[in-house]
């Protein structure tokens, strides 16, 4: 069980938090990120418990809070609400008076814990794994109930996030960060069928922080490029601007009066072009400026991105130099000469920090919607260059990187392997001509994984091309057809019962076992048979295993099962005893 407060905790204030969500119907008053984490926790198979002070009274108004708060299309997860039921007056003197809401939190927290003995919870693990509060009384709470320090969080005024062991501050729950710390620790408190989740979840959380570093180091390259490309025009316009011009007919010239504005001059060089002019007051030294520099802002969006247009056959021929094929990721930006990524000089200076992916991508688009004949024309010259390179009848680069490099690498990977199982760490492996070139170093792995958890979300023809390639949705599902079953009727076969014992795995070099369940670790997976949990996944609220549970729990009916029959040799009594031992 994770414990969740509410106020402060969840919204961003703790007095502000009861009038916006309770009264005004704001249910979005929550700070940045709670929505997407508590339900990453709830996919791991923890428990949420929202527990608050408020009164009784308000337990319908706080539920219907919890179920119609959203961020970003993310809900909160369900779980079970724990209210205060002193009813209001109680709950003021507890919050207001005494200040001793950490008594009525730990002793309700003590009784869920009962309860759950009672009920015949027998586990070395504790109940509650983690605790997330805004108040030092939140701590005293958690901790008298059992809880870990380093897996209680605080949330401070300013939304940051932190751990009561751990000095560092997150930047609420929308840091990535916080999760990849919290997940480590949490592993070492649950069962031990729920480790495997939470490693794949790990790895899953820090292939996106490498992907989001990479890319927001590129775009600080794009940022530090535009803003030079700025500077350099703001020095063209300072060289072709008049030596003198008049203001009024007073006299004075606008060379004079700039030299005595100088500091201001400075401080206006120091921001954006577009937004220095459109943020600055009207005055006569601004108003004074050149019409051509009006019509250079208006026009310069549209030039630079003819301009990049331009840049795209040789950046593609360069790419295709170096890589071997044209199929550019979207997040590709070209390198700088000083960074690791061009040596030598590999690609020319005018490319540099260019976003070839993007660009191309925008390029598709324009050119499949433009009307304009003059600009017609100038992207029918880009297209028929890239026609010369072989770049025909393209007109979504996302689907053309779709069918040339993910669908490509999954054909590749099921004729080497059999199956589309790829660990979430497989990538495709460089200088292998087993698989199409543009597909060296592509992240299987992880994309596969990624397809999984959007199904819902996936276009059409992503779906339609995954069902043809007999993607399998549900791993667990087909690793348990793939290899424990066969591997179940396996050891049986050579060993004439089905007790396997724990430490059992299948021998890497045993010619009696097939090749694709050597190495198998089945005696772990009858271990979490046994246990009650035969997908080792925590979960049997599933409906699509309900059918799995109903002839797999039972390890004597599973025994049964893959017992070699012989239908021949069976007698009535046979049958009758068959019968009801599945009956019992």
């Amino acid at each position: 069980v994770v414990v969740v407060d509410l106020d402060g905790t969840l919204t961003i204030s703790d007095v502000e938090g009861h009038i916006r969500t309770l009264r005004l119907g704001q249910y979005d008053f929550l700070h940045s990120g709670a929505c997407d984490f508590f339900t990453k926790l709830d996919e791991l198979g923890m428990r949420i418990v929202y527990l608050t002070a408020r009164p009784l009274d308000w337990a319908s108004a706080s539920r219907v809070h919890l179920e119609n708060a959203i961020q970003q299309s993310h809900t909160l997860p369900p779980g079970v609400l724990i209210t205060n039921s002193t009813g209001l007056t109680g709950a003021l003197f507890t919050e207001v008076v005494n200040k001793t809401p950490h008594i009525f939190k730990a002793q309700v927290l003590n009784e869920l814990q009962l309860t759950l003995i009672h009920g015949g919870r027998v586990t070395e693990h504790p109940v509650f794994v983690a605790g997330f509060g805004n108040r030092p009384t939140d701590i005293v709470a958690y901790e008298q109930v059992g809880m870990d320090p380093s897996l209680i969080f605080m949330l401070d005024p300013y939304s940051n996030l932190k751990a009561v062991s751990d000095p560092r501050l997150y930047e609420s729950y929308s840091d990535p960060n916080a999760l990849l710390w919290l997940l480590p620790r949490l592993k070492h408190r649950v069962p031990m069928e729920k480790v495997g989740r939470i490693d794949d979840y790990t790895v899953r959380e820090l292939v996106l922080a490498e992907d989001r570093e990479q890319l927001k180091m590129a775009e600080l390259q794009a940022r530090r490029l535009q803003q030079e490309e700025f500077e350099r025009a703001r020095e063209q316009a300072d060289r072709a601007r008049p030596a003198a011009m008049p203001i009024n007919a007073g006299g004075g010239s606008f060379s004079s009066l700039t030299s005595t504005m100088a500091p201001l001059t400075r401080v206006l060089r120091r921001l954006p072009m577009p937004h220095s002019w459109a943020a600055a007051p009207a005055s006569p030294v601004l108003s004074a400026r050149p019409p051509w520099l009006h019509r250079w802002q208006s026009n310069r969006s549209a030039a630079h991105q003819q301009r990049q247009f331009e840049l795209l056959v040789p950046a593609l021929q360069v790419f295709h130099r170096l890589h071997g094929h044209f199929a550019v990721p979207l997040r590709f930006t070209v390198p700088e000469s000083v960074s690791s990524a061009n040596e030598a000089g590999r690609w020319p200076t005018e490319l540099e920090g260019m976003k070839l992916g993007t660009t191309l991508s925008r390029f598709l688009k324009v050119s499949a919607t433009a009307k304009a004949p003059s600009k017609r024309s100038s992207l029918n010259t880009v297209n028929a260059q890239l026609r010369e390179l072989g770049i025909t009848d393209v007109d979504d680069w996302k689907r053309f990187l779709w069918e040339e490099v993910t669908v490509a690498a999954m054909r590749t990977y099921r004729s080497v392997h059999g199956d589309l199982l790829m660990p979430v760490l497989f990538k495709v492996p460089h200088d292998d001509d087993t698989w199409p070139r543009a597909t060296w170093g592509y992240k299987l792995g992880y994309w596969a994984s990624e397809l999984r958890r959007r199904k819902r979300n996936l276009p059409p023809y992503q779906l339609e091309d995954l069902d043809g390639l007999q993607f399998d949705w549900n791993v667990r599902e087909a690793r348990w057809n793939r290899y424990y079953v066969p591997a179940m009727q396996r050891y049986t076969e050579l060993h004439g019962n089905s007790n396997v014992p724990q430490s059992f795995v299948v021998p890497k070099d045993d010619p009696e076992w097939p090749t694709e369940l050597r190495g198998y670790r089945l005696g772990q997976k009858v271990s979490n048979l046994r246990c009650g949990d035969p997908l080792g996944t925590g979960s049997t609220a599933e409906d699509e295993w309900q059918e799995v549970e109903l002839i797999y729990k039972s390890w004597m009916l599973l025994k049964t099962l893959h017992d070699e029959e012989d239908g021949d040799a069976a007698n009535g009594d046979d049958e009758s005893q068959s019968e009801e031992q599945t009956e019992r």
